[in-house]
């Protein structure tokens, strides 16, 4: 493989579902989220934990808003449901760490 740029990296490694991390992520979702489906997926594109894959090898990509609409384009916001929803995850998992 040829680099492109600084920018270019290898796909990161699948974290462990078994990981106390992945497990209050989940416990967060359902707090936050009634009746949903918690599976793994592969995130496309690149985000910022690729910064820490040397400090940790269970990095946890995950974005608490669903309706992805008006993410990265024209215009770029969320609507105000989605960001209580998040704030809402964010605040349980934080809790549940603390």
């Amino acid at each position: 493989m040829t680099r492109l740029n600084d920018f270019a990296d290898e796909a990161s490694a699948a974290s462990p579902t078994e990981s106390m991390g992945f497990q209050k992520v989940i416990k967060a979702i359902r707090q936050n989220y009634a009746n949903t489906l918690v599976a793994p997926f592969l995130t496309v594109g690149a985000t910022d934990s690729r910064q820490f894959k040397n400090v940790s090898g269970s990095i946890l990509r995950f974005s608490p808003v669903a309706d992805i609409k008006g993410m990265h384009g024209v215009n770029e916001r969320v609507g105000i449901q989605e960001y209580k929803n998040g704030i809402g995850f964010y605040y349980r998992l934080l809790q549940d760490v603390k």
